[in-house]
C-alpha cells in the first residue's frame, strides 16, 4: 500500500522523515517538532481489499508504534479508518495511544462499527502521529490482518 503524507491544518511545524532503526530492526515514520504546544501530521494509508477478502481478523489492524512520552499531551497517535464505501467507522483501542521511555509496541485497533467491505475496492487507515518539543513519535510496520476465501 502507498502512504500519503497530510498535512491537515495549521498545528503542523515539525518535520516528518523516514528513518531505520538498526537496532530494534525497524523502518519508521518519525515526526518531531520544536514547539511547545502539540503539532500532529497524518499518514495516509490505501489498501484495495484483495479479491479473495472475506472478513477481517479479530485483530483488523495492527501497527509497530512509540512515543517519546507516556503522555498522551506529549505524543500520541490516533487512527481512524474509511471503509469501501467511503464512510468513518468507529474503532475501539485506536485513540491517544502512547508508549513507555521510546520502546516498540505493537497496538491493535478492532472495528466496533459496521463496515462496507468489498474485495476489490479500497480502506484508508489515517494515523495522525502527534508531538510536542523533545517528544518524537514514530510509527513502524502497519499490518491489514483479513481472512481470504
Amino acid at each position: 500500500p502507498g502512504v500519503n503524507l497530510f498535512a491537515d491544518g495549521g498545528d503542523n511545524k515539525g518535520v516528518l522523515r523516514d528513518k531505520r532503526d538498526d537496532v530494534n530492526n525497524k523502518n519508521a515514520y518519525s515526526w518531531t517538532t520544536t514547539q511547545p504546544a502539540q503539532q500532529d501530521y497524518d499518514l495516509v494509508v490505501k489498501w484495495t481489499l484483495p479479491l479473495d477478502f472475506a472478513g477481517f481478523q479479530a485483530v483488523p489492524i495492527s501497527f509497530d508504534m512509540r512515543t517519546k512520552s507516556p503522555l498522551p499531551a506529549n505524543s500520541q497517535i490516533d487512527v481512524s479508518f474509511i471503509d469501501t464505501a467511503g464512510a468513518a467507522v468507529v474503532l475501539t483501542g485506536c485513540s491517544d495511544l502512547t508508549s513507555t521511555t521510546f520502546t516498540w509496541q505493537t497496538s491493535t485497533c478492532t472495528l466496533s462499527g459496521a463496515a462496507t467491505l468489498t474485495p476489490g475496492q479500497p480502506i484508508t487507515v489515517r494515523l495522525k502521529l502527534y508531538a510536542t518539543a523533545g517528544n518524537p513519535t514514530e510509527v513502524g510496520e502497519v499490518r491489514l490482518n483479513y481472512i481470504g476465501k
